[in-house]
């Protein structure tokens, strides 16, 4: 079974959370393969919310972070981000989720700098300066020309992260 610890660090006043909208909330989540079933019950997490999900190896974990972030559809339940149905409504609801594989899909034939402009424009961003400075602190500067093929697998695990974290997710 896949566990979820959630931790509020407690970074903004108590009547923030009473009346800001739920980064996520779900009902009754259901998953599986086969006659294996993993069931989350009703989960809440507020800004500023820190959570790690983990398990043992085939615990559901992955498979959890991938209904999160809209990849797969649950047996049963309901998932909102930022108020938005994610299974009826997911082009509303993905714009304020970021999500990186463990393996990154990317365009191996684009540069860093392509890719990172081809992810925001999803969104209707486009280069900014806080994306200049995660590019730097991730220490991509000298490969950003680069085509994407020519990358380790950090360095594209870093690009992804520098790519979804450039429109601003909610939820990542």
């Amino acid at each position: 079974m896949a566990w979820a610890k959630r931790e509020n660090y407690d970074t903004h006043p108590p009547d923030v959370v009473k009346t800001s909208i739920h980064i996520l909330e779900s009902h009754t989540l259901q998953f599986g393969l086969g006659d294996l079933r993993v069931v989350v019950p009703h989960w809440v997490l507020y800004p500023q919310d820190c959570v790690v999900v983990y398990g043992e190896n085939g615990a559901g974990e992955t498979t959890l972070l991938k209904l999160l972030a809209g990849l797969y559809r649950p047996l049963e339940g309901i998932i909102h981000v930022m108020g938005h149905n994610l299974l009826t409504d997911p082009p509303k609801a993905k714009q304020h989720i970021g999500y990186v594989s463990v393996i990154p899909q990317v365009v191996s034939k684009l540069t860093g700098c392509e890719y990172i402009l081809f992810v925001a424009g999803l969104f209707v961003h486009s280069w900014s300066h806080q994306v200049t400075t995660m590019v730097q602190e991730f220490r991509l500067r000298d490969a950003i020309d680069e085509r994407i093929q020519c990358y380790s697998l950090g360095m594209m695990q870093k690009l992804c992260l520098v790519a979804q974290l450039s429109h601003h997710p909610k939820l990542l």
